[in-house]
């Protein structure tokens, strides 16, 4: 069992560095675009480091395409929904497709994510977890896994709520854990490979 386990873990560690170096060069023009159109639309810095926590409770930094304006996070909730004013006219459209999220390809080479995996949360979060919600922090946090295809439309969903951290937390924060646990549960490469 141990030794299964272990050769899952190495096959799944070279499965993500294939696939993010795949991700990495399939899309850097589009990439490359997103990150253009945010420093000319905006200045700053086109990424945004996000402060999570992963694998055994270890903090890391999440690496995503700007998609607001500048110092965002200082004046308003975590959570955002669609109709969220701090999003850039084009940060809807790299939050739309997700483009946002493939510099955590960057992440996934540094071995602090993997392309599969319960999505990391920031700190904040992770204080209200419950004690079977730790277990989401006895992986590594992923790119993308079921709760990621079920909850696609979260910027819709946020925008129905005025409070929109209070709903996260209340609504949909524990529907993705419990889908998260599910893969936890059932992970093998077969399934990371049809989750993708």
């Amino acid at each position: 069992m141990f030794k299964s386990h272990n050769k899952y873990l190495f096959n799944k560690r070279i499965f993500d560095i294939v696939t993010a170096i795949f991700i990495l060069i399939i899309f850097f023009p589009i990439i490359a675009l997103g990150i253009f159109s945010i420093w000319a639309f905006n200045g700053g810095s086109p990424i945004y480091y996000a402060n999570r926590v992963g694998i055994n409770g270890k903090k890391f930094v999440m690496y995503k395409i700007r998609t607001m304006a500048l110092n965002a996070e200082k004046n308003q909730t975590d959570t955002t929904s669609k109709k969220d004013s701090r999003i850039l006219p084009f940060g809807f459209i790299l939050r739309q497709l997700k483009i946002d999220e493939l510099l955590q390809a960057i992440n996934v080479l540094k071995g602090d994510m993997s392309m599969v995996g319960p999505r990391p949360n920031g700190i904040n979060e992770v204080s209200l977890y419950t004690k079977a919600e730790r277990n989401l922090l006895s992986v590594k946090p992923g790119i993308t896994e079921f709760s990621t295809i079920v909850f696609f439309d979260l910027g819709d969903i946020m925008s129905k709520h005025k409070d929109t951290s209070l709903a996260y937390n209340q609504l949909i924060r524990p529907w993705k854990s419990r889908l998260s646990l599910v893969y936890i549960e059932n992970r093998t490469l077969v399934l990371d490979i049809k989750i993708l």
